[in-house]
């Protein structure tokens, strides 16, 4: 007796699409939104029957609508295949969300489906990071350690550092024990 198997209906297609955490949809050759998933409204509080018809740029960030015209002309010219974008996408409040699509388009269907991930938190610790090293390195006279839980250093930054001639990047990873005298 075997496993059963596993056979794809379109149901089965149609209920991954309504179920997926990932925001997908279709886009028509004039850049309108043909239909969006669910996941629109739980990631920008947009509801995807209101989006049918839409022009996607109006949901992108000014800043980053070039970019987006760019990719859509690669595509339908055929000179990529599945390029990734990261966008800022306006929710229904008027905040921004970072989102990462993916993108392919099909020339039989006229359609540019996409998918896309909410990645607004990996967006913001790395722009934290950035300012947070940005703030140390230039701080005179100092010198600051952040630790995981087993005290082993993570990140070291500081101008006394570059004072003494040592590398901050030697010290990740290494235990604060070791560093001592």
């Amino acid at each position: 007796m075997g496993r059963p198997r596993y056979q794809q209906t379109p149901a089965s297609a149609g209920r991954l699409f309504a179920l997926s955490h990932d925001l997908m949809g279709a886009l028509d050759l004039e850049g309108r939104i043909a239909w969006a998933n669910p996941a629109w409204e739980v990631v920008l509080g947009l509801e995807p029957e209101g989006l049918v018809g839409t022009p996607y740029l109006e949901l992108l960030h000014p800043d980053d609508r070039e970019r987006a015209l760019a990719v859509q002309a690669d595509l339908g010219a055929g000179r990529t295949v599945r390029p990734e974008l990261e966008v800022r996408l306006r929710t229904s409040t008027g905040e921004y969300r970072h989102v990462l699509f993916n993108a392919v388009y099909s020339p039989e269907e006229r359609v540019l489906y996409i998918s896309g991930k909410d990645v607004s938190a990996m967006a913001e610790r790395t722009m934290l990071n950035t300012r947070y090293r940005a703030l140390v390195a230039n701080l005179p006279d100092t010198v600051v350690t952040l630790f995981d839980p087993d005290l082993r250093i993570v990140v070291t930054e500081g101008a006394q550092l570059v004072r003494r001639g040592l590398d901050a990047q030697a010290y990740a990873g290494v235990p604060l024990a070791e560093t001592l005298p």
